[in-house]
């Protein structure tokens, strides 16, 4: 795995992304929450460093969500 191409990669991590998808309802459950929260931003518009709080926020628990579902 580690001398791979990029492309290879991508595609290793898309079709763990896909798997999770498939898989997990918890995954699939905070997707459609995050949609949500995208969509409440979008109308409340609030100043940049929120989005970017939020969006830290998001990553920390699909990434932690898909880390679960890899152990």
């Amino acid at each position: 795995m580690k001398n791979q191409s990029f492309p290879k990669k991508v595609r290793n991590a898309l079709s763990g992304i896909g798997f999770a998808w498939a898989e997990e309802q918890n995954f699939r459950a905070q997707v459609v929450l995050v949609a949500v929260v995208f969509g409440v931003f979008s109308i409340v518009r609030p100043a940049a460093f929120w989005w970017a709080l939020i969006v830290l926020c998001v990553a920390l628990v699909l990434a932690a969500e898909l880390a679960n579902s890899a152990i």
